[in-house]
This record gives structure tokens, C-alpha cells and sequence, in this order.
């Protein structure tokens, strides 16, 4: 009971806490985000972002739009305070409005003026700690973007449960290029909107897009339609393209609550076993107070005293489980989760817990206990049944949710194993890659150079990481504008595609030929589909406004997540490397020596710069980082919820043979064997677990298909999981129950009959 009562409070508050995010804004039921949704690939995409102008017009146009705020999260980027040189990646710049908008708390500034001029920003008390120890940070400098910006305020850190999450704030008018944004340039500003009370947010939305029809022309040629998102439904929102917010799957957190509830379910099943399998060594006491006029209702309340005495103190010893269990379920989720016993919702949960639990173990072993006959009681006559349907039913209960679980973990980890090895279409392996700062420059020289190490195979760049998509835009045929589609458009050097091993499928690879200002571009076969292509070669594409001829076309590489399709891309010369580009360095395996000359290259160009580098590996592990972590949980659980499942066989089978011991000497001294009794007695629960199988099995099914939906490419709903699981609880029910048959059948019946 202990153990189901800590999961079930440590996974229940860790649902309290997903489900309460952003809740903390004082607006939060008002305020909502500007999202949009179109087709990539023939296949709805919903977007969290827009171009800059799209709040700032629509407060304009709009009396429904009380107020607007823009935020726009920033990559990773170096910053020098004094001699301290790091790097810091939640920096977020925002409107001047920012504090007042949402309700983040300051330590000491105002929040009105914290971030209205471009020399002001704002850090939180983590960084305030990390750079400025034991001294005020208000005033002091910080150099980033390449200008000097001074401290003006200190806030709290950012709540755990908020799906912004920053440390550093900027203000948009000190990022020239953020501010003179304009429509068709730049749409990571996610923008958002507090709205009068009741206003209608659909009939707004709409507002908003045939305004940005006006603005934007490709919008209604592509479709593209928008709409609002509540705040507080951002963070389940895990299916947003190219969005930066701290999101989850919704269905994960259920997934995980079903868990706990399962297991919690065990562990009653398990003490309603136990109470009753252990009727009679109480049924005289009960005899007894019957006997002298105890009412049904005093021997409920007698039995619920009883039980809520064993619940409390489980409760007591599972708060400390869960103590020690927090920082490796904090590991295994990448969470800070911490309890705030100032939230009333804590002590209403354990309370409800507490309450329900006692409720479904104490009901049906007092309703059991109040058909003994008291008289039979009193004259040792009785000696308690058999295994009841309703015990029955229960051990049936739980190797229904152990078989679920153990399909469950098995399949989650054929989907990721399927997903590691699949074959992607290119070679992700032994690369390494920088974000270049100031190399970026002299891209060729710190290429020439690093090809001079035996153990560097080649070097390239590219707009950004292959994982990743960063510039899109509007593709057609030249003949034909009148068909547009959304496509990746990737910036490349020439070798990119040989260093990548993506073949080419048909004609060449022009950028080959050195010409840097080249009109003729590559595509992937998803792009010629796309355009219903037949025979793309030689081809004239209209790119964002320019010509290009289709020189080649390129296989199709899965370089974005399996949960996606293969997204069109056409593939265009790199004029120059600029600073946020991914250089891109295939290795021998012999890291050390190219890490070494990586270093002291760096060094040579970014000396204001601390030297970094990351695998291309490790940027496709966080792809599945939520599948991993699921499969983790389960596995878990998994275990808990089997070693629960026997503890409790293991009982009520003791209690079944030692019921049946004087059976077993008679049968044995009429002449049965060993192997005979053992038979009988492990027979009925071999057709529990099989009715199990039989009950789990189909359920299961059904949930993991809906799961594999979330993939593009998926591993086979394969049958011998479900047999696998059937046959691993089967066997381990076996040997549990063959223990107790075994003692019983090996005894002597001289023992069993001595007194008959």
C-alpha cells in the first residue's frame, strides 16, 4: 500500500502542477496567442508565431484588443560581464510592456519602465546569482548582441510551470534588425493578445485574417487561416511547427496518471486479498460483537477505522518514498518539479487519496465479513471459504494492468529502437558541428585548415542544422504561379549533399562547379511530388521571387523527426556563411585530435568567444526525448506493478492451498503424485492470468495504435509482443504459485489428517 500510495502522490502532483500552467497570470482567462495554419507538405500545420506587424495592426483595427505583447525567443548567445566570457540560451526579447502584460514578478525595479529604452535589460535571481555573487546586479553591465546593456531590474525565476522560460530579457527596440521586422521577413515574434471581457476570440481570429490577407497577399493564395490560442492551452500543445514554448503532451500526463492510478489499484486488490484471505483468523472477534448486538453500521465504521489506520500510516511512510524518490523522477523528466506546501491543491489531493483509498479497500472486505453466520463463528465451524469471484476478479485486475504495462514498454521501445536504426537516407554519424560567430567570415581558410587533420573527412555548412528548419517560403513553377507550395528552402555549400551521403536520383550536383552565384538549385523527390513533376530536370522554379533551373534531384532524407513526412525542399547555393549557420565537421572517430584543432582554430577567430562544439547525435536524440522518458516511466511502473501483482498471488495462493491442505492428504494418500496435485492446485490460476491475456490484449491494442498514429514512420503493431507479455506473466505466476503447490503437495498427509 506504501508503494502505490507514494506513485500515486508523487505522478498526482506532478499532474496538479502540468495542468496549472500559466494559470499564475492574473489575465490568463483573457489573454491569448496569435497562431496560424496552413499545409506543408500536404498536411495540416499549425504555427505559434506570425510576422512582426500582425499584433501592432490588429490593436489598430481592432477595439476587441485591449492590449498586445510581442515575444520573440532567442538562440544561443555569447555575453561578457567584466572578464567572464559564457554562453546563455533562454534570452527572449519583448515588448517594453512585457511586465505589466503577464504577471512575472520583479525582486526590486519597476516593471513599467524595466524595459522601455535599449540600454535596459532585465536578468533573473539564477543569472543575478551566477554573475553578480554577493553584490546588488542592478547597474552593472552585461555586453551582448554586441553592445553594452545595463541591469535595470532583477525578477523572480521564471515558475516551473509557465510555458515562456527565460533568464534574460531584452528589450525588441535595442535589436535593430528584430525592430525594422516587416511583413514576409521574419515571423518568429510570437504575439499576444488580452482581450476585452467577452470578446469573441473565433470571430476575432478571422478579423485577423483577412487583415493579414491585405498585408500579405501569399497568405490567401496559400491558405493560410488564424487563429487564437487560450494561454493556458499552450503548453498541450506539443503538435506546433517551429514553436519555442515549453510544451507536453497531453496525453502522456494521463498516460502517467493512468499509471499511478493502476498501480494504486494493485496495491488496494492486494490488501482486499489479504483481508480477506485472512477472514477467519478474525471472523470469531467479528461472532463475537455480532453475537452482542453490534449493528452493521458500527462494524462498517469499525472496519473503515481499521483500514484508515493502515491507509495513514502507508501515507506517512509513502511521503517519505517520495522524498527519496523526487530527484530521480525529477532526472528521468528533465524536471525541476519541487512541492510548494503552500498550494492548497496538495493537501485536497492527498486528502481525496487518502479518502477514496480507504474507501475501496474498506467497503468490500466488511461487506464479506457481515454474511458470517456469528453462531458458526462462535462454534469454530467456520473456517472460511474459498477464493471468492470477487478475489478473483481482482488477481484477474491486476495482471490486466501488469500485461498492459508490459506490451506497453515493449512496443515504445520497438518504436524508438525502430526509429534509432532506421535507415534516414543520410549519414548522421561522427559529425560535429559549431555555430561559427566570427569564423563564419573565413569560412574557406578554417575549412583549408581543418582538412589539413588526417582525422577530419570533410567540412561543409548549411543554413542551419538538418534537424532544424529555418527559412521556408512560397515555391512554384514559373509556368504556373498559380499553384504555390510551402517548402524548406536550404542554403548549402557544394559538398553538403556528398559529406550528408544523400544520393542524387536524378541529373547533378551544380554548386559543384564553384559557381557561387549560380541560378540553378537542387530539390528532394517529396518537392518534384509536390509540384506533380514527372521529369523535374531542366525545370524552372519561381523561389520567393527569383528563378531558379532544377539542376538535380536529391533522395528523399528523413532529417527532421519520424513523426513528420519527409518535408519538400529545394536546395540553393550559399552566397556566404553568416554567423548562425551550422559549420558542419565529419570525423574519422578520432574526436580528440579534431576537437583539439577545432579549439585553437576558434581561439584564432573568436577569441572573445568561449570555445564550443556539439553532435549531430545528441541534436536527433532530443527528437524522441519525450518517447525515451515515456518508456522509461513505464518500465518502472512496469515493475512496480508486477512485483505487486505476485506479492498479492503469492498470498491469496497460500491462502487457496492452505485451505486445501486436508484435500491434498487425502488425495495423496489414495494414491496421487506430485505432479498431479500440483496441477490441480495451479490450474484455476493459469486460467486467471489466460483470461487476463485475453482481457488486456485487445485494450492494449487499440491504445498503441492510437499512439503509433503520432509517427510518420512507425514500427509493426507486432502480435508476439502480446504473447511475449502473456508468457512473462504467465511464467512468473506459475513459478509464485508452484512454490505454495509445490510445499503442499511434498507434505506429509500424516500431518494434514493426524486429527481427522
Amino acid at each position: 500500500m506504501s508503494v502505490g500510495m507514494s506513485i500515486a502522490l508523487l505522478i498526482g502532483f506532478w499532474g496538479l502542477h502540468e495542468f496549472s500552467f500559466d494559470s499564475f497570470h492574473s489575465n490568463a482567462d483573457r489573454i491569448y496567442r496569435i497562431c496560424r495554419q496552413g499545409y506543408i507538405n500536404n498536411e495540416s500545420t499549425i504555427i505559434g508565431s506570425d510576422f512582426s506587424p500582425v499584433g501592432v495592426l490588429a490593436k489598430q483595427k481592432f477595439p476587441q484588443i485591449e492590449d498586445f505583447c510581442r515575444v520573440i525567443p532567442m538562440e544561443r548567445e555569447p555575453l561578457k560581464i567584466r572578464d567572464t566570457k559564457a554562453y546563455e540560451d533562454n534570452i527572449c526579447v519583448v515588448d517594453a510592456n512585457f511586465f505589466s502584460f503577464f504577471s512575472f514578478k520583479l525582486e526590486n525595479g519597476n516593471p513599467e519602465t524595466c524595459v522601455d529604452a535599449p540600454d535596459k535589460i532585465v536578468i533573473d535571481r539564477r543569472t543575478a546569482d551566477k554573475y553578480f555573487p554577493n553584490e546588488d546586479p542592478v547597474g552593472q553591465t552585461i555586453e551582448v548582441y554586441g553592445r553594452e546593456f545595463h541591469v535595470s531590474a532583477v525578477m523572480n525565476n521564471m515558475p516551473e510551470n509557465s510555458h515562456l522560460r527565460f533568464n534574460i530579457l531584452v528589450p525588441l527596440s535595442a535589436i535593430q534588425w528584430l525592430r525594422d521586422s516587416s511583413w514576409g521577413n521574419n515571423d518568429n515574434f510570437m504575439t499576444y493578445l488580452l482581450l476585452n471581457e467577452g470578446a469573441d476570440p473565433e470571430l476575432l481570429a478571422g478579423k485577423i485574417t483577412g487583415m493579414t490577407y491585405e498585408n500579405e497577399p501569399i497568405y490567401e493564395k496559400l491558405k493560410i487561416t488564424h487563429f487564437l490560442q487560450p494561454l493556458t492551452e499552450i503548453h498541450f500543445s506539443p503538435g506546433f511547427r517551429f514553436d519555442r514554448a515549453i510544451t507536453s503532451d497531453q496525453r502522456v500526463v494521463f498516460m502517467f496518471i493512468s499509471l499511478a492510478i493502476l498501480i494504486l489499484l494493485i496495491a488496494c486488490f492486494n490488501f482486499i486479498n489479504m483481508f480477506i484471505s485472512t477472514s477467519f483468523l478474525r471472523a470469531k472477534s467479528i461472532g463475537v460483537k455480532k453475537l452482542n448486538g453490534s449493528s452493521r453500521a458500527s462494524l462498517l465504521f469499525s472496519s473503515y477505522l481499521e483500514t484508515g489506520l493502515y491507509i495513514l500510516i502507508s501515507t506517512l511512510i509513502a511521503i517519505i518514498m517520495v522524498g527519496i524518490m523526487l530527484p530521480y523522477f525529477n532526472q528521468m523528466l528533465g524536471y525541476n518539479l519541487h512541492f510548494n506546501f503552500r498550494d492548497y491543491r496538495i493537501y485536497l489531493y492527498a486528502a481525496a487519496l487518502i479518502f477514496s483509498t480507504i474507501i475501496i479497500s474498506g467497503t468490500f472486505p466488511v461487506v464479506y465479513m457481515l454474511r458470517f453466520n456469528p453462531e458458526a463463528i462462535i462454534r469454530n465451524r467456520f473456517k472460511g471459504s474459498g477464493v471468492t469471484l470477487l478475489q478473483r476478479v481482482l488477481v484477474i485486475s491486476q495482471f490486466v494492468a501488469s500485461i498492459m504495462l508490459i506490451s506497453s514498454a515493449g512496443l515504445i521501445k520497438k518504436q524508438i529502437r525502430y526509429v534509432e536504426n532506421m535507415d534516414l537516407g543520410f549519414n548522421k554519424e561522427q559529425i560535429l558541428y559549431v555555430y561559427p560567430r566570427n569564423l563564419a567570415g573565413n569560412y574557406m581558410s578554417v575549412r583549408d585548415e581543418l582538412l589539413r587533420n588526417p582525422n577530419v573527412v570533410d567540412v561543409t555548412a548549411k543554413n542551419c542544422l538538418p534537424s532544424e528548419w529555418q527559412n521556408g517560403g512560397n515555391v512554384a513553377l514559373a509556368g504556373n504561379v498559380s499553384v504555390e507550395k510551402i517548402m524548406e528552402i536550404c542554403l548549402i555549400q557544394a559538398n553538403y549533399p556528398d559529406m550528408m551521403e544523400i544520393p542524387l536520383a536524378e541529373g547533378r550536383n551544380p554548386f559543384l562547379l564553384g559557381q557561387v552565384n549560380t541560378t540553378d538549385c537542387l530539390i528532394n523527390q517529396q518537392a518534384a511530388e509536390s509540384l506533380d513533376l514527372k521529369d523535374p530536370v531542366g525545370m524552372q522554379l519561381l523561389v520567393g521571387g527569383s528563378n531558379y533551373t532544377i539542376a538535380g534531384v536529391l533522395k528523399d532524407a528523413n532529417t527532421k523527426s519520424l513523426h513528420l513526412k519527409v518535408d519538400p525542399q529545394v536546395f540553393v547555393a550559399m552566397n556566404e556563411v553568416h554567423s548562425y549557420y551550422s559549420i558542419m565537421i565529419k570525423a574519422n572517430g578520432q574526436y580528440e585530435s579534431v576537437i583539439r584543432n577545432l579549439s585553437r582554430i576558434w581561439d584564432q577567430y573568436n577569441p572573445d568567444a568561449p570555445f564550443e562544439y556539439f553532435f549531430l547525435n545528441d541534436a536527433y536524440d532530443q527528437l524522441y526525448k519525450s518517447e525515451k522518458t515515456a518508456s522509461n516511466i513505464i518500465s518502472v511502473g512496469m515493475v512496480f506493478s508486477l512485483c505487486l501483482a505476485f506479492m498479492g498471488l503469492y498470498a491469496i495462493s497460500h491462502y487457496a492451498t492452505e485451505r486445501r491442505v486436508k484435500e491434498i492428504g487425502v488425495r495423496k494418500v489414495n494414491g496421487a503424485r506430485v505432479f498431479e496435485v500440483l496441477v490441480l492446485l495451479n490450474r484455476d490460476f493459469i486460467r486467471w492470468i489466460l483470461i487476463a491475456v485475453a482481457v488486456a490484449t485487445p485494450v492494449t491494442w487499440f491504445i498503441l495504435y492510437k499512439w503509433l498514429e503520432n509517427f510518420a514512420y512507425k514500427t509493426a503493431l507486432s502480435g508476439w509482443i502480446f504473447v511475449v507479455s502473456g508468457l512473462l506473466a504467465l511464467g512468473i505466476a506459475i513459478l509464485t504459485v508452484s512454490w505454495q503447490s509445490w510445499r503442499a503437495a511434498t507434505r506429509n498427509p500424516v500431518q494434514a489428517l493426524r486429527y481427522e
